[in-house]
């Protein structure tokens, strides 16, 4: 739903912000610190001291952007997953509708009341996901609507959903 996609996006900027806006660990510190050092090393360059102390905080720098590309990669790897995992979801859940619709449409005026039960489960699971309609068939089969009117589930058959890369 619009409500999970959004609280999913606030907590990725969340995480986000507490990488780079927290004092404690954002670079900000780092750099301050090498600054400041280049500043001192510029007032005495022939200072071993303090050239040693310009390499340790550069070295400082370095590792700290490197955490930061680690644990910015990490999130964004994250978040190129959950899509793909969120298709797999539908995919699953609409192939298992479409199992049920079958087996529904098999029993003819009397389908068990089991099965249309696991099928509504099914239905509330994938309106979690995904903004969905529905129509049911004269039969008693469920048509599965998602976007603008795109059949996701029709009868016994799934138009299975995919992820296309922007161009």
């Amino acid at each position: 739903s619009l409500e999970q996609r959004y609280g999913v996006y606030s907590s990725l900027a969340d995480r986000v912000n507490g990488i780079l806006g927290n004092p404690d660990t954002s670079v900000n510190a780092a750099i301050q610190r090498f600054f400041t050092q280049v500043e001192a090393l510029g007032r005495d360059p022939t200072s071993t001291a303090m050239r040693q102390q310009l390499l340790l905080e550069g070295g400082n720098l370095a590792d700290r952007l490197a955490q930061l590309d680690r644990q910015l990669t990490g999130i964004a790897s994250e978040t190129n997953l959950r899509p793909q995992q969120l298709v797999g979801t539908i995919n699953q859940v609409a192939g298992q509708i479409a199992d049920l619709n079958d087996r529904i449409t098999a029993a003819g005026n009397n389908p068990p009341l089991d099965l249309l039960d696991q099928r509504e489960l099914l239905l509330r699971k994938l309106a979690g996901e995904i903004n969905i309609s529905t129509t049911t068939t004269p039969e008693g089969a469920i048509t599965v609507m998602i976007g603008s009117g795109q059949a996701l589930v029709l009868d016994n058959i799934v138009n299975q959903v995919a992820l296309t890369p922007d161009t």
